[in-house]
């Protein structure tokens, strides 16, 4: 299905596309769903928790979410619509790379 069809029939939504970042070290694992459709008033805090659950994070981890091609830091204050506007991507997508550190030892 396409991603203009898609928005038509979610206009609330926003495609999303996360992953792994490439350059990210240690044993992180990637989701197991890639696509998302969020909605534009969830924010970047939000989302967090579910990349948490997804990834199954030590709570002594720390996630860090970035613009992929960009490489900017994500406020967790941010809502997808706005990031949507700002970011999306060529194919009508926003794209997201995610990264972990240990915080606490």
């Amino acid at each position: 299905m396409d991603i203009e069809c898609i928005m038509q029939r979610h206009p609330n939504r926003v495609p999303v596309y996360v992953r792994k970042s490439p350059t990210a070290r240690g044993n992180l694992r990637d989701l197991e769903k890639h696509k998302y459709l969020i909605p534009r008033e969830m924010t970047m805090g939000g989302f967090m928790c579910i990349i948490r659950n997804g990834i199954e994070i030590n709570s002594a981890q720390a996630i860090f979410v970035f613009i992929s091609k960009k490489s900017i830091l994500v406020p967790n204050s941010s809502t997808f619509g706005e990031l949507y506007e700002e970011h999306k991507d060529d194919d009508k997508m926003l794209h997201l790379d995610f990264t972990s550190e240990n915080t606490f030892g």
